[in-house]
């Protein structure tokens, strides 16, 4: 999916390809930074981290989880339906 993230570094905002995914066991996010370039993310006692690829500016971090989070409960309440339904 397209996401829209507000980059605080340069005060703009950055279009950005994003998928949910599972990584050593860790589910997190695939993030397409530029063609070139992906990370991993995953969040961790509440902070959000680069597992693979680039580190990434802190507040940039920050404004991918705040876009990616409500996603995260969105794909898991649909998850569970679909679970109820087939069980």
């Amino acid at each position: 999916m397209t996401i829209h993230v507000y980059n605080p570094g340069n005060h703009e905002t950055v279009k950005l390809h994003a998928w949910e995914e599972t990584k050593n066991g860790q589910l997190g996010w695939h993030i397409c930074v530029n063609p070139d370039e992906d990370i991993f993310i995953v969040q961790c006692n509440g902070q959000w981290e680069v597992t693979e690829g680039k580190p990434l500016d802190p507040d940039l971090l920050d404004e991918l989880g705040k876009c990616l989070h409500p996603l995260a409960l969105v794909n898991t309440l649909h998850l569970r339906r679909l679970a109820a339904v087939y069980n």
